[in-house]
C-alpha cells in the first residue's frame, strides 16, 4: 500500500512553481509519497527521506499525477506508476500497472508518418521554395516578348524546419513542390493560390500586382510534439484575403492580410515581405528577403495562449497573448541552372518570434523563439 513503501512519481511539467505543486500533492496524499518535479531539467526532491531520484523525462498533466495516485491507492500498487510491470514487478501481484495515457501518446506517435512529414514541410517550406524557383519572367532568358503563357515548376528536396511555430525540435523531412503562372495573371505556389485582378506598369522596368488570394495551412496536433500534449488541437486553416505586390527591376515587395475562414485559428494575419536577386554568374543567382508579421487576437490565442484547463492538462502556467507583431525574419538562397530546364537549390531562413508569440509559455519554457529552416531542392522547369 501507499502508506506502507515510498512511491515514486515523476512529473516533467513546466509549472512555474514546482515546489507548490509538489506541496500540495505532499498535502493531499501525505509525506510518504516521493515526488519528483522535473522543471527546465532542474530536479526538486520532496520525500521524507530527502532522496534525489534520477528520472526520465515525462509530460504528464497535474490532472494524471493526482489520478494516478487515487488509483495506486484503490488498487494496492506499489510500484513506479510511470513503469511498465514488468520492469519493476510486484511479488505476488497480478495486476497490471497503470500507465499514464499520455505517455502511451508519447510512445506511439514519436516519428511521424510519411504523409505527416511530407504535409509538414510542404506546408512550411513552399513559400520560400517558390520564390526561388519561380524567378519573375522578367529575369527569365526569354524576353518580355517572347515569354511563355505558363511558367510551371516542379521538384521536390528536403527541408529542415521547425516541429511547429514556436518549437525547438527541428527535422530533416521531404517534400514536394509545385509552382504554376499563367501570363501573370494567375499563381499557384506551394499552399498559396492567387489572382492578379489589377496589374500596372508605371515604367519600363516597374510592375504593380493586386489581387484575391487564398492560403493552406495545416493543423496544430497534440501528436506532432509531447511539448503540445494538454493544449488541445487547432485545426486547418484556409485565409482568404488579398494581396499588392510592387516589382521594381530585380527587386520586390509585397504586402497581404488574410483571414481564416475554415474555423482553424479564426484569425487575421498580415504580412510584409521584400526581397532582392542578383545574378552572381551566368547560371548562378543569389536571392536575399526580408518578412515580417502582424497577428490578430484570435490568430495568438490559438497558437499562444494558455487556457486555465489547458494549464491544467499540460502543467504550463495560464497566459493570454494578444494581437501585435508576431516576428520577424530572413532567408538567403542560391540558385543555379544545370540546363534550360533542369537547376538546383538551397535556401536557409531565421526567423525571431516577437511580443506575446515570444513570451508564450510554450516557446518560454518548452520552446524557442528562434527559428531556423534551410532546405535543398532540385526542380524542373517546363
Amino acid at each position: 500500500m501507499v502508506g506502507e513503501q515510498t512511491h515514486h512519481l515523476f512529473a516533467a511539467v513546466g509549472h512555474r512553481h514546482p515546489q507548490a505543486m509538489v506541496a500540495q500533492i505532499s498535502r493531499q496524499h501525505g509525506p510518504d509519497l516521493a515526488v519528483v518535479v522535473d522543471h527546465e531539467d532542474m530536479r526538486l526532491p520532496c520525500s521524507r527521506h530527502g532522496r534525489t531520484i534520477a528520472a526520465a523525462r515525462r509530460r504528464v498533466s497535474m490532472r494524471h499525477i493526482l489520478q494516478q495516485i487515487d488509483t495506486m491507492r484503490l488498487s494496492g500498487a506499489s510500484s513506479d506508476p510511470l513503469e511498465p510491470a514488468e520492469h519493476h514487478p510486484s511479488p505476488g501481484d497480478s495486476m497490471s500497472q497503470p500507465i499514464f495515457a499520455a505517455d502511451r501518446l508519447s510512445r506511439s506517435s514519436d516519428a511521424p508518418t510519411l504523409k505527416q512529414s511530407i504535409a509538414m514541410a510542404a506546408c512550411s517550406a513552399a513559400i520560400t521554395a517558390a520564390l526561388m524557383f519561380n524567378a519573375p519572367k522578367a529575369h527569365a532568358q526569354e524576353g518580355a516578348a517572347d515569354a511563355p503563357d505558363w511558367n510551371i515548376v516542379v521538384g521536390g528536396g528536403a527541408i529542415y524546419a521547425p516541429d511547429y511555430e514556436g518549437s525547438k525540435d527541428h527535422e530533416v523531412m521531404p517534400f514536394p513542390f509545385l509552382s504554376v503562372d499563367y501570363k501573370d495573371i494567375a499563381y499557384i505556389r506551394g499552399p498559396e493560390i492567387g489572382v492578379n485582378v489589377l496589374r500596372f506598369k508605371p515604367a519600363e522596368d516597374m510592375k504593380i500586382s493586386v489581387g484575391p488570394l487564398a492560403r493552406y495551412q495545416r493543423n496544430r496536433s497534440e501528436k506532432r510534439n509531447d511539448a503540445l500534449i494538454g493544449l488541445g488541437k487547432v485545426d486547418m486553416s484556409i485565409e482568404v484575403g488579398g494581396s499588392a505586390r510592387l516589382d521594381i527591376g530585380r527587386a520586390w515587395l509585397q504586402l497581404s492580410v488574410a483571414k481564416d475562414v475554415a474555423g482553424g485559428h479564426d484569425g487575421v494575419v498580415g504580412t510584409a515581405a521584400s526581397g532582392v536577386d542578383f545574378d552572381l554568374a551566368e547560371k548562378l543567382s543569389l536571392s536575399l528577403s526580408g518578412t515580417t508579421s502582424w497577428a490578430d487576437d484570435k490568430y495568438m490565442e490559438s497558437y499562444f495562449s494558455v487556457t486555465q484547463a489547458q494549464s491544467a492538462l499540460s502543467g504550463l502556467p495560464q497566459f493570454s497573448a494578444g494581437k501585435g507583431l508576431k516576428d520577424v525574419g530572413a532567408s538567403i538562397g542560391l540558385r543555379y541552372r544545370l540546363t534550360d530546364h533542369w537547376l538546383v537549390a538551397a535556401t536557409g531562413g531565421y526567423t525571431r518570434l516577437l511580443n506575446d508569440a515570444k513570451d508564450a509559455p510554450l516557446v518560454r519554457f518548452r520552446g524557442s523563439p528562434d527559428q531556423w529552416q534551410g532546405g535543398l531542392f532540385v526542380a524542373y522547369r517546363f
